[in-house]
């Protein structure tokens, strides 16, 4: 191959290495340019929520309450305008009876007494189980421990008796030779009772 032809070989090479250089450049920027021009899918952003805030509102109870009192007042003071006079007076009347009148007493007499236990046996009444009238008070009543007392004759069978430092009310159904005045003698069933409690003295009330 003569040097001419080289030559011309040679610069065609060159040419066409040239000319497919810039077309691969020129590609490359082509495929960048639809790449970047490709719509971008949209971020939305969440909105941030804030937590609501609720304000309490009291209200003013003191202004309330003055309101309520000065409505009861003028609501009080229109309700007496409306009474006659006479009406008054009746009102004025009972208001002074019922200041006046005193309670009434729950009991008819107070009186204070030597108080002492006594049972069914032969020590408090010369009787043993099995005699006739055991257990069987003057009044002809079976003797209860918490209502059967004996009491002097003062006192008649069946008055009602509150003493005082025992819940139960008790009843006079009993006589005995050594009560006199204001004693009593309390029916209870065992004699170690009664031997402990000895004779006091307490305040005691007839109620009938």
């Amino acid at each position: 191959m003569n040097k001419p032809i080289r030559s011309k070989l040679f610069k065609n090479i060159i040419l066409s290495s040239f000319v497919i250089s810039i077309l691969i450049v020129l590609w490359f920027i082509a495929l960048y340019v639809v790449v970047e021009s490709r719509e971008k899918p949209e971020v939305k952003q969440h909105k941030t929520i804030q937590p609501h805030r609720i304000t309490k509102t009291y209200p003013d109870y003191s202004v309330n309450e003055q309101y309520i009192s000065t409505l009861k007042q003028v609501s009080h003071e229109a309700k007496l305008k409306k009474l006659s006079d006479e009406k008054r007076k009746v009102m004025k009347k009972a208001v002074v009876v019922s200041r006046s009148k005193k309670p009434e007493k729950w009991y008819k007499s107070k009186h204070t007494g030597s108080i002492t236990f006594y049972t069914a046996g032969y020590e408090s009444t010369g009787k043993s189980p099995g005699d006739k009238g055991y257990g069987i008070t003057a009044s002809g009543n079976q003797a209860i421990e918490g209502n059967t007392i004996a009491m002097s004759k003062q006192f008649p069978f069946g008055t009602k008796v509150k003493i005082e430092g025992f819940p139960q009310t008790f009843t006079v159904q009993d006589r005995g030779g050594a009560i006199q005045g204001t004693d009593i003698d309390v029916f209870v069933t065992s004699l170690d009772r009664a031997i402990e409690f000895g004779r006091q003295e307490r305040t005691f009330y007839i109620l009938n």
